[in-house]
């Protein structure tokens, strides 16, 4: 009679195994996930922070604070063409010491325009 020699793993055993990567691979993902949005928070609030302060130094530099010419569209997005960009072209306006910042075609993470107004 034939002798079998068993050293594989079985069915059972290769299945739970392939749970357990499901399980814990689901886990990393989520917890990556909330550390996307967190990121983008990030970013926007620093991006923000910089717009302030070139805002700022634009008010420094010309005494008065920066003309928005920019059209608010659908959900509130902010569009400038960069001709109308007070921070990059000087826009005739006298001790004008730019460009400060590219603000025509900043967008942030979610789709939309950062701006002022």
């Amino acid at each position: 009679m034939p002798k079998f020699n068993n050293k594989g793993f079985t069915l059972i055993e290769l299945l739970i195994v392939i749970a357990i990567i499901g399980v814990l691979s689901t886990i990393v993902l989520s917890a990556l996930g909330s550390s996307q949005d967190k990121a983008k928070v990030s970013k926007v609030v620093t991006e923000v922070r910089d717009l302030r302060r070139v805002i700022e130094l634009y008010f420094l530099d010309t005494g008065q604070y920066p003309l928005n010419d920019c059209t608010v569209g659908p959900n509130m997005s902010i569009t400038c063409i960069s001709s109308s960009d007070p921070f990059s072209n000087s826009l005739s306006i006298p001790k004008w010491n730019g460009p400060y910042i590219i603000l025509w075609n900043k967008k942030h993470p979610w789709g939309g325009h950062i701006g002022y107004g």
